[in-house]
């Protein structure tokens, strides 16, 4: 696609239906080359998979810090309130952290929280 496009671009400019300076076709020529190269990086940033054994042993770590750390909490922290409270809140926070690297993983989709690739193109 973007053989064709240069290849109309060039033609355009010999049949003399694009009247511009040499400059500025050639920032045309580079801008083109620029955007084929950061779709590219997209495609790869996309397609490099996160290593699976990886996110297992995150998980695995996940979920023993779920089984293990209110058991401990019960018995370091006398209060229940306290020991709800040391509990829920690092839990709370792993999940959600793990939570926003799967979504971070692959920024590119139709979620409300991907990249607006549609804006980007305007």
């Amino acid at each position: 696609l973007q053989h064709i496009i240069r290849t109309l671009i060039t033609k355009a400019f010999g049949d003399q239906v694009l009247k511009v300076p040499p400059p500025i076709l050639t920032r045309v020529y580079q801008t083109l080359s620029r955007g084929f190269v950061n779709l590219l990086n997209a495609k790869k940033i996309a397609g490099t998979p996160f290593p699976f054994p990886f996110a297992q042993l995150i998980t695995m770590l996940l979920l023993t810090n779920l089984l293990m750390t209110p058991v401990i909490m019960a018995v370091l922290v006398p209060s229940k309130v306290f020991a709800f409270i040391f509990t829920f809140v690092p839990i709370f926070g792993l999940f959600s952290l793990n939570f926003v690297a799967m979504e971070l993983e692959n920024p590119f989709g139709n979620d409300d929280s991907d990249l607006p690739l549609m804006h980007f193109q305007e």
